[in-house]
């Protein structure tokens, strides 16, 4: 014979169900990135026909950066950057962390480079569990620029042409601020204007 159940008991459980569906996104949400914390997110610099260095353009641009990022402000404040995640050298390109090198050493922050290239959730998690007020920089590979957005809480198709990183374009910056819980409160994008062919 069925139980019967009381219609407040029944009312009861309804009622919290629904909370539980209400909240469970707040309650799941990780953070976004480093709590009060930026990153900025640039590509290698350019390539040569082959081989997996740099080609002569992408020199100039490596030697060049550091230079633009002692004048490139956060907040209205001279950069301070605290480490470089470069994605790890692979047979086909050390292009990251050859572009990087020269700021590495003139702005005193180290180069992590042990994720690879599709390692972007553990890259991310490392960025996430970073002290909070931390300034970052990353240097990757442009075809997992989108999805290096998308895991960091950013919008691809807000900051890049058509969602995508064009295989054109070697000089974007992307900077993202970050809150005291680690959520993205801006984003927004910006040219090096270091070579000729920037800003286009």
């Amino acid at each position: 014979m069925p139980v019967s159940v009381p219609y407040a008991v029944r009312f009861y459980l309804l009622l919290t169900a629904l909370f539980s569906l209400a909240v469970a996104p707040m309650a799941t949400r990780a953070a976004d990135g480093p709590k009060n914390g930026v990153v900025l997110l640039i590509r290698h610099a350019e390539k040569p026909e082959n081989g997996p260095g740099l080609s002569p353009e992408g020199e100039k641009r490596a030697a060049l950066l550091p230079k633009f990022f002692r004048e490139y402000q956060v907040n209205g404040k001279p950069l301070k950057l605290d480490l470089i995640y470069a994605a790890a050298d692979s047979e086909q390109s050390r292009r990251p962390k050859l572009t990087v090198n020269a700021l590495s050493e003139d702005s005193k922050a180290k180069i992590i480079d042990r994720f690879e290239t599709k390692q972007l959730t553990k890259l991310t998690d490392a960025i996430k569990d970073l002290p909070a007020g931390e300034t970052v920089l990353v240097c990757w590979r442009h075809g997992e620029m989108e999805e290096l957005l998308e895991e960091l809480g950013a919008k691809p198709k807000e900051l890049l042409a058509d969602g995508k990183w064009p295989d054109h374009v070697f000089d974007w910056v992307i900077e993202l601020h970050y809150d005291r819980k680690g959520r993205l409160l801006k984003a927004s994008r910006s040219s090096q204007h270091l070579l000729p062919s920037d800003g286009y």
